[in-house]
């Protein structure tokens, strides 16, 4: 079987699985025909998957680099070719954020004790610099 938190994760971050057995984890998109472990293989050989070694009951990571952006789920397969059933979670993969944001601020002349007020597009941090 796989255990896996479901979410939303940057392409470029890893998702950590684990397996019940010695073998593999595959992060695979959603709704692939999954048969057998030679199936997973040519979604990672296609590039569409991805595929790492694991370790009975400890975390692995599977790594999104090389993915596109969509959901995804991971599969388990131990050494002797089993393949678990899809994880129940689904995993989202979104491209990094790439665009800077954009800040609007009110006023002209400042003077030491007067207030600034500025309004940006996304959440982060504002700072008042000479």
């Amino acid at each position: 079987s796989v255990t896996v938190s479901g979410g939303t994760v940057t392409i470029g971050q890893t998702v950590t699985a684990q397996s019940n057995e010695d073998g593999w984890l595959y992060l695979a998109p959603s709704g692939s025909t999954v048969t057998d472990k030679a199936s997973l293989d040519g979604l990672v050989s296609g590039g569409t998957a991805t595929k790492v070694s694991a370790t009975a009951n400890s975390d692995a990571a599977l790594a999104t680099s090389t993915l596109a952006a969509g959901n995804y789920k991971v599969y388990a397969v131990d050494g002797t070719g089993n393949v678990s059933a899809a994880s129940s979670a689904t995993i989202t993969l979104q491209t990094p954020d790439s665009t800077p944001p954009t800040v609007t601020v009110s006023g002209g002349t400042v003077t030491i004790g007067q207030t600034v007020t500025a309004q940006s597009n996304e959440n982060g941090w504002l700072y008042l610099a000479p």
